[in-house]
């Protein structure tokens, strides 16, 4: 730890010292204290989140907001760099995964996001639902014979421009919905998935789209420091 220390110090252009720094990374260890350097918490992650230790505090208390009942802490211990992220874009797009995963229920849902810290991205969320369901070759429950003729806009056909567009949206299940993103609905693919996930959280162990996916080293400014320090 001393060595990294020394080296993002010097990144930072002395600011923090490395005397202050030390201190910093003494008080992050006092907010996360699961925190063990590891595979996912690299000393130089440590040192670097330490460095911006104000605003690692405001993430974590927007995760707290986000993801009520999850463990924050030993979440962020396992992968420090999701503080690089600004606390805001952290909130909104934990509350997207948060609904993304509803299905899963409260106690699998926790220890998906405890377990996999890159679950955080929406993005990464819809991608390992997407990828249990083809796996388990989960697919959309077809509606009855008598839901078209309910669901159809009581005026006719002829609504101007546009007007199938809403329904074409509430089709799809990708994050491109955007903020507040809502959960799977109910027999879709990614429902049935979440649905086995809760049941068995160890399957998400073995995912590709999980592999190597460290939020925080998506994070430009985590990068830039990153290519500095090489």
């Amino acid at each position: 730890m001393t060595l990294a220390i020394q080296v993002v110090s010097r990144e930072l252009g002395g600011c923090p010292s490395e005397q202050e720094l030390a201190g910093n990374v003494r008080a992050l260890n006092a907010l996360l204290p699961d925190l063990v350097p590891g595979p996912g918490a690299k000393h130089a992650d440590v040192a670097r989140v330490a460095a911006r230790l104000d605003a690692a505090a405001e993430s974590l208390l927007a995760l707290r907001e986000a993801l009520p009942g999850v463990n924050v802490s030993a979440l962020a211990a396992r992968r420090p760099a999701v503080l690089l992220t600004p606390a805001e874009q952290l909130e909104r797009e934990a509350k997207q995964s948060w609904a993304l995963l509803s299905p899963c229920g409260p106690a699998g849902r926790r220890a998906l996001l405890e377990a996999h810290p890159a679950l955080l991205d929406p993005g990464a969320a819809a991608a390992l639902l997407d990828e249990i369901a083809r796996l388990f070759g989960f697919q959309e429950d077809q509606p009855s014979a008598a839901a078209p003729a309910a669901a159809a806009p009581a005026g006719g056909p002829d609504q101007g421009p546009g007007a199938g567009d809403g329904a074409e949206g509430a089709g799809t299940e990708g994050v491109e919905a955007g903020e507040g993103q809502a959960a799977p609905r109910p027999g879709s693919a990614r429902a049935k998935a979440a649905a086995l996930l809760g049941s068995s959280p160890g399957l998400a162990d073995a995912a590709d789209c999980l592999r190597g996916q460290a939020r925080g080293d998506r994070d430009p400014e985590y990068l830039a420091d990153t290519t500095r320090a090489g």
